[in-house]
């Protein structure tokens, strides 16, 4: 249950939801490109006989949040002016995984604006490895975090690309999404809630901007 609202302060709820592209995954699964294969042959007695097995992996385009709600301002009301990110763990930052088998192009983009007087810096995002898990998973190879410092997150329909190329096997597949709020001077009293909208797309594929 929200908790009531005094007067002059703002409780926030940010409402998060992941959306894969499927688009991104039909446009892999039709395209031309070498079949990965397995070979192998058996022998009895004097004659060779040789068999070969050919298996075709199709590629899998997920990816996950761990959670689906980040609520701001839960035990103190934000007052106008103040600001509150998840680098302090309170609340802790999203932990995004790419749960397919091949790598992913991920963007970011917000449905609605989080204040009723939106301003530049009041709502933000960053990207950056996850402390204590696959730290590598934002820098693997040829990946990497397009957002390393909070950047204004970007209205629908021009998506924010966050991370390219983020690895799918258990060592590197994770990034932390890192949130920050700042409340406009002039914002009234209220719970304000945002939805913002993740796509995932295969590495190679731009449906981002």
């Amino acid at each position: 249950m929200a908790k009531q609202i005094e007067s002059g302060t703002a409780a926030f709820v940010l409402t998060l939801v992941a959306i894969v592209s499927v688009l991104g995954t039909t446009a892999i699964l039709t395209s031309g490109g070498p079949v990965p294969f397995i070979t192998g042959f058996t022998t009895a007695g004097a004659n060779n006989t040789t068999a070969t097995a050919s298996v075709n992996v199709s590629e899998y385009v997920i990816m996950s949040l761990n959670a689906s709600v980040l609520k701001f301002g839960e035990d103190a009301p934000l007052t106008p002016g103040a600001s509150d990110d998840t680098t302090d763990g309170n609340p802790d930052p999203l932990i995004l995984t790419n749960d397919g088998n091949i790598e992913l192009n991920v963007s970011v983009e917000k449905a609605t604006d989080l204040f009723t007087t939106d301003v530049a810096g009041s709502f933000q995002i960053k990207v950056a490895n996850v402390t204590g898990g696959d730290n590598a998973g934002c820098n693997h190879g040829g990946s990497g975090r397009n957002v390393t410092s909070f950047s204004d997150i970007n209205s629908t329909p021009n998506p924010n690309q966050i991370i390219r190329n983020i690895g799918y096997v258990a060592a590197n597949d994770t990034c932390a999404i890192h949130l920050k709020i700042t409340v406009p001077s002039d914002e009234p009293a209220g719970n304000y809630t945002s939805i913002l909208k993740f796509t995932g797309v295969s590495r190679g594929y731009l449906l981002l901007k």
